[in-house]
C-alpha cells in the first residue's frame, strides 16, 4: 500500500540518523537534515533570512555587508543571496572536510580578508547558523529538530568555523546559545543600514514565495521573529491574526515533513545555483578586478509601502 511505501521511505533516513553519531558524522547527518529533510527552498530562504537579519542586527557586522549603500546585498539582492546559499550548500553537501568543501572555505575566506571581523564577530555569524532551527522551534512552540540532530549541525558549523580560523567556541549548542544571548544583550542595535538589509531581505523572500502567497511572507518571517529583532530592525509586530496564520501555517509545513517521505536527495546548490557562476567558485561573490554583475531577477521589487500595509 501506499502508506506502507511512504512509512518505509520516510524511516530509511530516521533509521540512518539513528544510527549515526553526531560528533563523528556530523556532515552526513546535516546534509540529510538540512538539504534532503528541510531543504525545501521556500523554507530554505524563510531560515536564511532570518539568520541574516539577526547578523545585520549587530551594527559592526553589518557595515562591511552594507558598505555605506554599496555592498553586494543591496545592488543585487538576490544574486547575492543566491551565492551565499550555494557556498553553504557545497560544504554540507560535499563536507567541511572534503577537498571541495575547504576549496570553497577558502574562497569565502578570501572575500572576508578585506575586511576587519573579529573572532566574536565571525563566532555569532556562524551561530545564526547553527541555532536558528532552535530559534524557530522556540518562537514556534515546538521542536523542530531532536537534540541529537541539533548537535550535528553545532558539529557541522563548528567544523567549518574552525577551518576558517574561528576559535574560543563554547563547547556545547546550550553554551552556544547562552554566548549569542549575551553578545546580543550587548551588541544589538538599531542601524540605517541593518534596518535597510532587513526590507530587502523581506523582499527578496517575498518574491520566492508563490503569487497568490507573496502577502503573507513578511507576516510569517516577523511572526518568528523575537522582539530583540524586530526592535534591532524597527519592524512592526505583525497583527494577531497574521501571527497566528503564519504560525499555523510553519508547525503545519515542518509536520508535513515529519510525515510525508523524504526527497532521495537534493541540494541547496541545485536549487539556489542557476543564477550563479557555479560550478567556479573563483567567480561567486566579490571579485578583486573588474565590476560586480548586478543583473536582478526579471520582475520588480516590492514596494515597501506594501510591505508596511501586509503587517
Amino acid at each position: 500500500m501506499w502508506t506502507d511505501r511512504l512509512a518505509t521511505k520516510q524511516g530509511s533516513i530516521s533509521r540512518e540518523l539513528e544510527r549515526l553519531d553526531p560528533e563523528r558524522d556530523n556532515e552526513r547527518m546535516t546534509h540529510l537534515l538540512v538539504e534532503v529533510r528541510y531543504g525545501n527552498s521556500i523554507f530554505a530562504a524563510v531560515v536564511y533570512t532570518l539568520a541574516f537579519m539577526r547578523q545585520m542586527s549587530i551594527p559592526s557586522i553589518m557595515r562591511p555587508v552594507y558598505r555605506r549603500g554599496t555592498g553586494d546585498i543591496v545592488r543585487a539582492t538576490r544574486q547575492r543571496n543566491d551565492d551565499t546559499l550555494v557556498f553553504f550548500g557545497e560544504i554540507m553537501r560535499s563536507g567541511h572536510s572534503s577537498g571541495r568543501g575547504a576549496e570553497v572555505i577558502d574562497r569565502m575566506n578570501e572575500i572576508h580578508a578585506r575586511y576587519k571581523i573579529d573572532n566574536h564577530q565571525n563566532l555569532y555569524t556562524l551561530a545564526s547558523l547553527i541555532l536558528e532551527a532552535q530559534r524557530i522551534g522556540d518562537a514556534l512552540g515546538m521542536e523542530v529538530m531532536s537534540s541529537r540532530e541539533r548537535d550535528a549541525l553545532y558539529y557541522f558549523w563548528r567544523g567549518v568555523g574552525e577551518r576558517m580560523g574561528i576559535t574560543d567556541f563554547p563547547a556545547t549548542k546550550e553554551e552556544f546559545l547562552e554566548w549569542v544571548l549575551q553578545y546580543e544583550r550587548d551588541n544589538a542595535a538599531y542601524s540605517e543600514g541593518g534596518a535597510l538589509i532587513a526590507r530587502l531581505l523581506l523582499d527578496d523572500l517575498a518574491l520566492r514565495f508563490p503569487k497568490p502567497l507573496r502577502w503573507a511572507s513578511t507576516p510569517l518571517v516577523l511572526a518568528l521573529c523575537d522582539e530583540g529583532l524586530l526592535r534591532a530592525h524597527r519592524l512592526p509586530r505583525p497583527p494577531r491574526w497574521q501571527r497566528a496564520l503564519g504560525v499555523a501555517a510553519m508547525r503545519g509545513f515542518l509536520v508535513g515533513v515529519r510525515v510525508l517521505p523524504d526527497p532521495p536527495d537534493r541540494s541547496w546548490v541545485d536549487q539556489f545555483g542557476a543564477d550563479t557562476a557555479y560550478p567556479d567558485f573563483a567567480r561567486i561573490g566579490q571579485q578583486r578586478v573588474g565590476p560586480r554583475r548586478t543583473a536582478e531577477p526579471d520582475h520588480a521589487e516590492p514596494d515597501h509601502a506594501e510591505i508596511e500595509q501586509a503587517v
